[in-house]
């Protein structure tokens, strides 16, 4: 498989099905990016998986696309109000960002939600190139540890 036009690689993972079965998956990600540091396996999975949840919890609660409907619209047909879920998803973020803090939150959500790099984090938020990655992994530590990762 080749690499993407806009930079991504493909690299082949090992997904555990089971407790004793795994299957090889291919993943395509940006270097840099939340998904190519964390989803292709290694000791720090259970940080991937607390930052895919924040990740979900931000599309849910409709925050993640332009195109979602207005908290005070219809969504179509006889429909109206907000549906449960995106409460929900809504209700949890606002609990994690009073634990996380603004910023950290703001940062999470740039990189597990949003997608940047971690160079683009750092010019963001005017972090240094190098001090990016440990900065983005204790907020991944933080993300864990309020939702229950570890």
């Amino acid at each position: 498989m080749k690499p993407g036009f806009d930079g991504t690689k493909v690299s082949k993972v090992s997904v555990r099905l089971s407790s004793n079965r795994t299957t090889k998956q291919s993943v395509r990600a940006l270097p840099g990016t939340f998904e190519w540091r964390y989803g292709r396996g290694g000791p720090g999975m259970y940080l991937y998986h607390a930052g895919t949840h924040y990740a979900r919890l931000w599309e849910q609660a409709g925050m993640a696309s332009a195109s979602s409907p207005d908290l005070g619209g219809n969504s179509g047909g006889e429909w109206k109000g907000v549906p449960e879920k995106r409460l929900e998803a809504m209700d949890e973020l606002k609990k994690a960002t009073a634990v996380l803090g603004m910023l950290v939150s703001a940062r999470l959500t740039s990189y597990c939600a949003l997608g940047l790099t971690a160079k683009e984090i750092g010019l963001k938020f005017g972090i240094s190139s190098r001090d990016v990655p440990p900065v983005l992994e204790q907020d991944l530590v933080a993300c864990a540890k309020c939702f229950g990762y570890k």
